[in-house]
């Protein structure tokens, strides 16, 4: 059902490698009536074969914009910054430390706000903290969480306040945007921001955040939150993908 394999021609998309299936699934969702029938074939090295029925609350189901939308949306990218940013080409690094690889224990201790973007609120004035901690960053009372002590600010909307351009960054870019940004809600966050050319932040700029990876160090990733324009705010015709 649906025209799934228009929406993501290749000569849009180039193949995808293993997750080409999804989405050809995801735009032949996007199109489907309940009821429909759906086989969802992939031929590669091997092949499987999926046949799916369109459930009654399939328009309700979709959290985002369809991908016939996504890729009408896409932006070119240099095939020397696709080198640069899969470990193909190698650059000259800044003049600076490498930065640290990423260790388990803490980590695990800080994993509400590593994976899960959680601040906390205050018992007494209801201020969001941003790292968590025992004090209240607002009005400096220690220990007096609410009922529910953490909340999530990773699906909130948030405003710039400050823009940096740091010129030594450890990415294989010549420049990055920095930025503070005050969140919808309560809670202030600094970040890399991405999906967008750093030229191209500006103060008050809506972003939202996304799990992204920061750098690799002896192999080993490490991952945290970046923000990126929300949609009403992305700059049309630009080259706006960091890779990450």
């Amino acid at each position: 059902g649906g025209d799934g394999r228009d929406a993501t021609d290749d000569r849009a998309t180039g193949f995808t490698g293993a997750a080409h299936p999804g989405p050809l699934l995801a735009a032949a969702l996007d199109e489907a009536r309940p009821g429909q029938t759906i086989l969802l074939l992939s031929a590669t090295e091997g092949a499987d074969a999926f046949v799916l029925r369109v459930g009654d609350g399939v328009r309700a189901a979709r959290g985002g914009p369809s991908v016939r939308d996504q890729l009408a949306a896409r932006q070119p990218l240099g095939y020397g910054r696709y080198l640069r940013w899969r470990g193909l080409l190698d650059v000259q690094g800044p003049a600076r430390p490498a930065a640290p690889a990423p260790a388990a224990p803490p980590m695990h201790r800080r994993a509400g706000w590593k994976y899960r973007l959680e601040g906390s609120r205050c018992g007494a004035c209801g201020a969001v903290t941003t790292p968590p901690g025992r004090v209240c960053a607002a009005c400096g009372i220690a220990g007096a969480p609410d009922a529910t002590g953490k909340v999530s600010l990773r699906e909130r909307t948030a405003r710039v306040v400050s823009v940096t351009r740091d010129h030594l960054t450890t990415m294989p870019e010549p420049e990055v945007a920095v930025v503070v940004a005050d969140v919808d809600g309560g809670g202030r966050l600094s970040a890399y921001a991405t999906d967008v050319a750093p030229a191209d932040v500006t103060v008050g700029m809506a972003m939202t955040p996304t799990f992204r990876r920061l750098w690799t160090t002896d192999a080993i990733h490490n991952y945290f939150w970046k923000l990126r324009p929300a949609p009403q705010d992305a700059p049309p015709g630009k080259d706006t993908t960091d890779g990450q």
